[in-house]
């Protein structure tokens, strides 16, 4: 347990919708925390990771590119 001036320690495990979703509320909430909170993102999978069964978004809506000529 830590005591009130330690960070709070969070750790949120998948990078999906529902995990970044509340890693925004995270972040929203956390300025108004009566102490620093430190987050742990978690996730074993490449974005549009193939063994998953997702598809890449279409090239003008993906939010994360890749490098020229790394396709």
């Amino acid at each position: 347990m830590s005591g009130p001036g330690e960070a709070l320690a969070v750790r949120v495990i998948g990078a999906g919708p529902r995990g970044l979703s509340v890693l925004e509320r995270i972040c929203a909430n956390a300025a108004g925390a009566a102490r620093p909170v430190t987050v742990h993102l978690v996730d074993p999978y490449s974005p549009a990771h193939e063994d998953l069964g997702i598809t890449p978004a279409h090239e003008d809506l993906r939010v994360t590119g890749h490098r020229e000529g790394t396709r």
